[in-house]
């Protein structure tokens, strides 16, 4: 009886390690922005969102609308919150191994929720992704005029904190001064759109 036990025993290890080696070779990674897959949201387990951006109710398949605030984002209600699709997008999909509060739009469309047009940002980083202010008046980011001086002044901010980089005599040398230290400083969040 002892052996016939040991001997169940072994043949169960093996074949433990055998189904081991078979769920390795099985393994695969499905690309979530070609295939549309869906997991629970952070918070809302009754609700899951796909990879494509659909929101559903888990116990019926009963998909949400979507819905634009006045900014251009897309939103969905979800009980008495209402929640931005980027971040619940960025929530379920993209690492934040370094835990950024911000969910950049990539090319700055606030419409474009792809999970490739999306990453993880500190505050900073999102406004240097930023446009230029609607009430700018040089038609460049971080260029405006300085009537005492009679020149363009060119300022920048990193980390909160404003650098003052100098006054120049066109709107275009100024625009180039800050686009050169918008790339040194910002890094990937560089940002030249208009």
């Amino acid at each position: 009886r002892k052996d016939t036990m040991n001997k169940l025993k072994q043949e169960v290890a093996e074949l433990r390690a055998e189904l081991k080696e078979v769920k390795k070779r099985l393994t695969f990674t499905i690309d979530a922005t070609k295939v549309e897959v869906f997991v629970p949201i952070v918070g809302h387990p009754e609700y899951s969102i796909s990879s494509f951006g659909r929101v559903r109710r888990r116990r019926d398949n009963f998909f949400l609308a979507l819905w634009l605030d006045d900014k251009g984002y897309y939103r969905v209600s979800i009980g008495r919150k209402r929640p931005f699709l980027h971040r619940l997008l960025a929530q379920a999909f993209i690492p934040n191994p370094e835990g950024k509060p911000c969910v950049d739009h990539i090319d700055g469309d606030p419409q474009n929720n792809s999970i490739l047009n999306l990453r993880w940002a500190t505050r900073s980083e999102n406004q240097y992704n930023s446009r230029i202010r609607t009430d700018n008046t040089s038609g460049y980011k971080g260029v405006y005029f300085d009537k005492a001086a009679g020149k363009w002044r060119v300022r920048i901010k990193v980390d909160g904190k404003e650098k003052y980089l100098g006054r120049f005599h066109t709107k275009e040398e100024a625009a180039a001064v800050y686009e050169e230290a918008a790339k040194e400083l910002h890094g990937e969040f560089f940002c030249n759109r208009r």
